[in-house]
């Protein structure tokens, strides 16, 4: 249905931070994404994933994968899939993967059993522009279902590192040492 974000630095007073009105298309990961190369294209690997509530996955051409669509969270990864095929048990078998996207490559040996999914798109997922006065500050959020009370809603803690603000990792640096040993780019 959509939601709005709500968000509360003390617990008491809720401000509405955010508005969602497209329902996103979340899931559940039923098999652990084991970890691989996050340069190229995983063809080892595929998840499994069961799709709560409404909406579906699909494949895509060679030039939208390149483009960079179907982008989805796992975990704290985010990957991109290129083949969704729908299973006879109403789940979908994802695989042609891009690893460790957008900085997190760091997550992708970090999977458990039964992670969310959480399909990525531009109406589904927004940023939210904090002050530099929240870096750093935990506080309470909730995802309130539009139609749904305030109080129905779950409540979560969030502590805002920059995570968002900071450089990728470098790569394909090149180095060489002279004849005193010191390194040059």
């Amino acid at each position: 249905k959509g939601a709005s974000l709500m968000q509360s630095s003390d617990g008491g007073a809720w401000n509405q931070i955010k508005v969602f009105t497209v329902p996103a298309v979340l899931g559940i990961v039923t098999n652990v994404l084991h970890q691989s190369l996050i340069t190229v294209p995983d063809l080892e690997n595929s998840i499994c994933v069961t799709i709560l509530g409404g909406g579906e996955l699909a494949s895509i051409s060679d030039a939208q994968f390149l483009a960079g669509e179907n982008l989805a969270l796992i975990g704290n990864e985010i990957i991109q899939f290129r083949d969704a095929v729908l299973q006879k048990n109403g789940s979908y078998k994802l695989s042609y993967l891009l690893r460790g996207r957008f900085g997190t490559e760091w997550a992708v040996k970090l999977h458990k059993p039964y992670e969310e999914f959480t399909l990525l798109t531009e109406d589904t997922i927004q940023r939210v522009i904090t002050d530099a006065n929240s870096i750093n500050k935990t506080c309470l959020y909730q995802a309130v279902t539009l139609g749904m009370l305030l109080d129905e809603a779950n409540e979560k803690q969030f502590k805002n590192q920059s995570v968002g603000l900071k450089p990728y990792a470098p790569v394909h640096l090149k180095a060489t040492r002279d004849g005193n040993m010191n390194v040059n780019f």
